[in-house]
């Protein structure tokens, strides 16, 4: 790919000018350059790999739910692949082994594939934004000279596609595009234009860099937990962008209101959220630094765990009218004193063992975080006038004591629970709609 694309910007500027002599010299320069990009992109990959076979969500049987969409969807053959059959992939299941590295390398791929051939026809990928995945494609040393040139390349919307596929792919995972095509009806190029809003809006790709710059320093454990915190993040952020924001409208201007927000809310942790948030941010961050991360970066990731609701708050903000401070203020501090905080936590704690399970436990997420993004607002609507964000929840709460302490009593019985699940949380999760 690298060598096709990089050859016809040369050629497209020999046809305006007589540039002949210099072709051959130009492209015996980029020779390092290129092995460059080709060795980054397999370094990528690698990592992408290793991610996925340390993620404890994904097992034999999302890895078979996988290989069946890819199956369906791509063009996969298991037999022809060395694949393991759905009843091995089970049988494996039961025993808790994982899916080998080779047989994730084989989706990876594939999925690789099947997202290039979804994304050639989107129109976004005439959006200027994304000049920077068709520029990944060459070395810097043909940009500076052929910029144009390679902006009209004659293969454009099938350099991005690829660049995209594969910058995704190796960000997220393979199953990270699975899962939020099948629990959607959005298209994967939707899914695709979501996740990079998200990307960038979080500035997460700083962080990726910043996360790899630490190999060899820290202990490889932790870059994982950090990396597939971040993935989460994005995961859970796409994820309302799809069921919340409808696409096609100018995606830089999309990305500059959601990161001005994002931007806000980093701002104010720890101090600006509720106590029992600031006490779980400093542990976060406290352990990070005890890993060998410096105070600044550790202090950047451990915010991502607290920054799920996010882009919900920002649009929350703008409907009632209040600041986003204000907004943020009210949501947590409503967690708190319903203790939702903590079924939030145990929601996140749960692990799946289908993906029917996966996809509620996914639900329940998102359910929790907008019931509790209705309550703040309800409480802001009903309490204008009031001074300060604390009086504000307290007169509220007071106002509704009786469905308050209906709530609080369905939270203890289950606390109380020695195994709760995700049937106990739904029960739970009703019961907050009845307060607002």
């Amino acid at each position: 790919l690298n060598e096709v694309a990089n050859k016809s910007p040369a050629r497209s500027e020999k046809a305006q000018s007589d540039v002949n002599a210099k072709r051959s010299a130009l492209l015996e320069g980029m020779t390092d350059e290129v092995s460059a990009l080709v060795l980054e992109n397999n370094y990528r990959q690698v990592q992408t790999l290793a991610l996925t076979f340390a993620d404890p969500e994904l097992g034999c049987k999302e890895f078979n739910e996988l290989v069946s969409f890819l199956e369906t969807s791509a063009g996969l053959d298991r037999e022809i692949e060395f694949l393991p059959s759905t009843d091995q992939l089970e049988q494996r299941a039961s025993s808790r082994l994982a899916p080998t590295r080779p047989e994730l390398a084989v989706v990876t791929s594939y999925m690789k594939m099947f997202l290039k051939e979804q994304l050639v026809s989107a129109t976004y990928l005439k959006d200027p934004l994304l000049r920077k995945h068709l520029f990944k494609a060459f070395p810097s040393s043909l940009i500076k000279g052929y910029a144009d040139a390679i902006d009209q390349h004659p293969l454009r919307s099938e350099l991005i596609a690829t660049q995209l596929a594969n910058y995704l792919v190796n960000r997220v995972g393979a199953y990270f595009i699975f899962e939020l095509v099948t629990s959607s009806s959005a298209s994967p190029a939707q899914v695709v234009r979501a996740s990079i809003l998200t990307i960038e809006a979080f500035d997460a790709e700083s962080q990726w860099q910043a996360i790899e710059s630490l190999d060899h320093l820290v202990a490889s454990s932790c870059q994982d937990e950090i990396m597939l915190a971040l993935v989460k993040l994005v995961r859970d952020a796409t994820r309302w962008v799809l069921r919340n924001h409808s696409d096609g409208g100018d995606l830089a201007r999309e990305i500059e209101t959601y990161a001005h927000g994002v931007k806000a809310m980093c701002a104010m942790l720890p101090s600006g959220f509720s106590q029992n948030i600031e006490s779980r941010f400093i542990k976060k961050r406290d352990a990070f630094m005890g890993e060998g991360l410096s105070s600044e970066l550790a202090e950047i990731v451990a915010r991502n765990a607290f920054l799920s609701p996010a882009f919900g708050l920002i649009e929350a903000s703008q409907k009632v009218s209040e600041t986003l401070e204000t907004m943020v203020r009210t949501y947590y501090l409503v967690g708190e004193t319903l203790r939702l905080d903590w079924l939030g936590e145990l929601i996140q704690d749960i692990v799946p063992t289908s993906s029917w399970e996966s996809r509620l436990k996914s639900t329940a997420i998102d359910d929790l975080s907008w019931r509790q993004r209705v309550l703040a607002k309800t409480v802001l609507e009903d309490t204008r006038g009031q001074k300060t964000v604390t009086k504000r929840v307290e007169n509220w709460l007071q106002s509704n004591l009786v469905a308050v302490k209906r709530a609080q009593n369905v939270l203890a019985q289950l606390r109380a629970e020695s195994t709760p699940d995700l049937a106990m949380i739904t029960v739970a999760l009703r019961e907050l709609k009845r307060l607002a």
